[in-house]
């Protein structure tokens, strides 16, 4: 080989294995699922200057192994094709921690032009995925090239890893989430749709704020979850029409800790506690438990505070009809550098006077 040609083929393999790892640390919530098949499946073509591609891989729902993503090949040419793990070579190939080299072309696949290099991706011991490269630039995957890409699978196998995990994590939350939601909606008797409209406006106002994808979803949980502690609140308080007593007073406001309590040894949920705990939290330092003031509150946390707000404005309760959305909004301005953060009460006043935010948040 060409001692000119290995320089760019060494630059290459360096730049293509950090771009995998790359993508293993921004799946955070900003790349779609599709996006990271695809370029997982670009980079490892490019590293073995394979021409074709596909990438197979398991549905979680269905157990089938399809092909999600593809590399010069046409749409319709792989629909077809099933994989079965431990049947045929390719069911194999799937079950295997190491790459298999195929000479001859497969019947199931007569669009990939050999010889073809099936690379499996494994997460703790478990078959997740399979990337098929095919028709080698050089006529042939030398043995150094499959050396090298034993490198590759363990990458991309980390990084699917992480995507996983990250996905596990998404779902696991999500259920807990929605377990403690509803119990907290029994224990109020308030309507699902306000917890609705709470969810939409506060992932609306963390989108305008620019926030990624893992501090939207904090967001979403603690506007769900931040009054979880008034489970530990008398009904007969929480129903009240009248004024509370100051003994009945000091019991709701110890709800951000009771709830803080509850959730802070979730691993899914630790990251939502501190929402909870800070929620009560004024900007002018007057607020709860801990008097937090201005920027000591967490970002989150100040943004549940004014959805909050809004939502109970704006929902009928025992001791009063719900306010008109012109009313509400007067009230957060007059609130603006008192009780909540003046700059997110522009975005979100902002918000709800836009057309298109009107009918979701109101």
């Amino acid at each position: 080989m060409d001692s000119e040609d290995e320089i760019p083929r060494e630059r290459r393999w360096t730049d293509g294995l950090s771009q995998l790892a790359g993508l293993g640390v921004s799946l955070t919530g900003r790349v779609p699922r599709s996006e990271f098949r695809q370029t997982l499946l670009t980079v490892a073509a490019s590293l073995l200057e394979a021409r074709q591609g596909l990438f197979v891989e398991m549905n979680e729902a269905t157990f089938e192994w399809t092909a999600t993503a593809a590399l010069e090949v046409a749409p319709g040419d792989s629909s077809s094709l099933r994989v079965h793990l431990g049947e045929g070579p390719l069911g194999r190939a799937a079950q295997g921690h190491s790459i298999l080299t195929l000479s001859a072309a497969l019947p199931e696949m007569p669009y990939l032009k050999p010889p073809l290099a099936l690379v499996p991706l494994s997460v703790q011991q478990r078959p997740l995925a399979l990337v098929m490269l095919a028709d080698p630039a050089a006529g042939e995957f030398p043995a150094k090239t499959i050396v090298r890409a034993d490198i590759l699978r363990q990458t991309a196998a980390l990084v699917l890893t992480n995507h996983v995990l990250f996905e596990r994590a998404q779902r696991s939350r999500s259920t807990l989430t929605a377990t403690l939601s509803h119990a907290l909606e029994a224990k109020r008797g308030a309507a699902a749709d306000v917890a609705m409209r709470e969810q939409t406006a506060v992932r609306e106002l963390a989108r305008a704020m620019n926030l990624p994808g893992p501090l939207v979803q904090q967001a979403e949980s603690g506007v769900l979850l931040r009054d979880l502690g008034l489970l530990g609140v008398s009904e007969n308080i929480l129903n009240k029409a009248g004024k509370l007593s100051e003994e009945e007073y000091a019991a709701v406001k110890a709800h951000p800790e009771i709830g803080h309590r509850i959730l802070r040894d979730a691993p899914e949920l630790r990251a939502v506690a501190s929402i909870v705990l800070t929620h009560q939290e004024w900007f002018n330092g007057r607020g709860y438990p801990a008097g937090l003031i201005g920027e000591e509150i967490p970002l989150v946390s100040r943004m549940v505070a004014i959805v909050a707000a809004w939502g109970a404005m704006t929902s009928d309760r025992p001791y009063r009809p719900a306010l008109a959305p012109n009313a509400a909004m007067a009230e957060l301005r007059r609130q603006a550098g008192t009780q909540f953060d003046p700059r997110l009460v522009d975005v979100f006043l902002h918000l709800v006077e836009s057309q298109s935010a009107a009918v979701t948040l109101s």
